[in-house]
């Protein structure tokens, strides 16, 4: 939904491409000639594309229509003099809307990582606890002098480690 209008380096409109959203072409220029005089009558933002060199970006609230845009201007150099401006403005209005949708709905994105983020940690928790309670199962078995008891856990991590070697002792004693 962009428009682009390139200008001489004196700030004459040369041409205008583009519309904005659905609007009718007359509307659509007169939206971006209002910013361009806009751009022109500041004299610092003025001064930096066409003298410094800069690209500059500003917000330009259409009066008539309320609605807020996105301008963005910058110098084109040819043999590092600048012989044109390319002057692009683009409607806020899809972001606006973007970010309505999201408020709506942010609520249950929100619910459901809370659901996801207990059923992971619970998994999780499983994964962990269920070794470990089989390494006290047997120790329990040990301590009531119970030495015919294996531990079944044979992962390759601390808690299988610990497993082998109660293992281990319940050989030896």
């Amino acid at each position: 939904n962009a428009q682009i209008a390139f200008l001489n380096s004196n700030g004459v409109v040369k041409l205008i491409k583009g519309s904005l959203s659905d609007e009718d072409p007359a509307e659509s220029r007169e939206i971006i000639f209002k910013a361009i005089n806009n751009w022109r009558q500041s004299e610092k933002n003025y001064f930096d594309v066409l003298a410094s060199n800069k690209t500059i970006t500003f917000n330009f609230t259409n009066s008539s229509t309320n609605t807020d845009s996105l301008v963005v201007v910058s110098p084109i150099k040819i043999k590092k003099l600048v012989s044109d401006v390319i002057f692009v403005i683009s409607p806020l209005q899809p972001v606006g809307e973007a970010t309505s949708v999201m408020r709506k709905y942010y609520i249950y994105v929100f619910i459901a990582a809370i659901i996801l983020i207990l059923f992971l940690s619970m998994l999780h928790s499983k994964m962990i606890s269920k070794p470990l309670l089989k390494l006290n199962d047997a120790a329990s078995e040990m301590a009531n002098l119970n030495f015919d008891v294996k531990c079944e856990v044979t992962s390759n991590d601390e808690i299988g480690n610990l497993a082998s070697n109660l293992n281990f002792l319940s050989q030896k004693l």
